[in-house]
């Protein structure tokens, strides 16, 4: 029984240290099936103004860097859906509205095979739509 009992321990352990090794580090700390990305902390130092979007093709990943100007109490996720060979990434705010205003600096890697444009769509907020603001072909 005892060895039973260690080799299921054994079994347990890998499992969670070979899981515990993804994709996810400080760059990209939020991890989905094939999708990490990172918004970093509303900084209110920044110039105001200087919004960029950057959409890199590197085989079948696609990188995104982007640097937004929004509202300093919200709390941004991204997620996406492929349709056909277009890739279409999607900003929302599961935080707040408020009057302050500050830069995000986003960043994702999505591994896609086939994907020959990509669609950005900015922020969502409660009844407030996605907005188109970016697309980019192979």
């Amino acid at each position: 029984m005892n060895k039973y009992l260690l080799i299921c321990s054994i079994f347990v352990l890998v499992s969670f240290i070979s899981g515990c090794s993804s994709e996810v580090s400080d760059k990209y700390p939020t991890s989905f099936e094939k999708m990490v990305y990172s918004i970093g902390d509303c900084d209110e130092t920044r110039e105001k103004g200087l919004d960029k979007i950057d959409i890199i093709f590197d085989g079948d990943l696609i990188l995104l860097d982007q640097s937004i100007e929004y509202v300093c109490c919200a709390n941004i996720s991204l997620n996406y859906r492929v349709d056909g060979d277009i890739l279409r990434i999607y900003e929302s705010n599961k935080g707040e509205m408020c009057k302050c205003m500050c830069t995000y600096d986003i960043k994702a890697k999505i591994n896609e095979k086939g994907i020959n444009e990509v669609e950005v769509y900015g922020v969502k907020y409660s009844d407030w739509p996605y907005e188109f603001i970016a697309e980019k072909k192979r």
